[in-house]
């Protein structure tokens, strides 16, 4: 009897140890190849937009730590030094010559660069509540599929569904819905890039395209470049620091 008992505790352990990673899990570990904030990062991103047969491409440099992001737009001349300083749930539009930040409504991060700026840095792990939704194959590569309900009313987006690879926790793919149910955005992900965690090279994102799903001849390419962790000093991302 006692030897049954330990080995049915034996194998209760092994049953723990061995358990599948709970979709909270996965969806932070594949977090971390987009935004590994906790530890602070600095990067360069070219975003491309395309609309109506017109484009126009901004140059890009952000910082990123567990406050917030801080986007500062470098090129072209006419917005170069433009902030856009994303704080929690809380968005500001930064300009030289303006005396206060620019408060950006939750209806504004629908639309234009406002919208990728709000997808770039979504968190899926920390504003969403995820359950597994399926299993699929996306572009040859098995996925769980994931849908991400929001933990707050204050979240641009009611409902992301995600696509997440298997054999590594990396997101692949995202559909952005509204409250209503209708789907808004879609946005892809690579990664071709590596970041350099605990002295071993992690993937990190390389690349990410937004479309609309209203228009969908309305696109953006994000291209991600020089990516570091580096401390970035929490008063950045204070609203008050760029009052005049």
């Amino acid at each position: 009897m006692f030897k049954i008992t330990v080995l049915t505790g034996l194998l209760t352990l092994a049953s723990h140890a061995f358990a599948s990673p709970s979709p909270q899990d996965i969806v932070r570990q594949a977090d971390q190849a987009k935004s590994y904030a906790e530890s602070g990062m600095e990067g360069q991103i070219s975003m491309t937009s395309t609309s109506e047969g017109e484009q126009k491409t901004r140059e890009l440099a952000i910082k990123i730590s567990t406050p917030g992001t801080l986007v500062e737009f470098t090129a072209p001349s006419k917005v170069s030094g433009h902030k856009v300083l994303q704080r929690g749930r809380n968005m500001w539009y930064i300009r030289p010559g303006v005396k206060k930040p620019i408060p950006i409504s939750p209806r504004q991060r629908l639309f234009g660069e406002a919208a990728n700026g709000d997808i770039a840095s979504t968190r899926y792990a920390d504003d969403y509540t995820p359950s597994l939704l399926r299993e699929d194959t996306l572009n040859g590569e098995p996925c769980y599929v994931f849908d991400l309900r929001a933990n707050d009313k204050a979240v641009t987006y009611d409902r992301i569904v995600y696509w997440v690879a298997k054999q590594r926790p990396l997101g692949m793919q995202a559909e952005f819905y509204a409250l209503t149910g209708k789907l808004l955005k879609t946005a892809t992900f690579e990664y071709g890039n590596k970041l350099l965690v605990a002295g071993k090279a992690q993937p990190f994102i390389s690349k990410m395209v937004i479309t609309d799903a209203v228009n969908t001849q309305s696109q953006t390419e994000m291209r991600y470049s020089q990516f570091s962790q580096k401390a970035v000093d929490a008063a950045l991302f204070n609203p008050d620091l760029y009052t005049e």
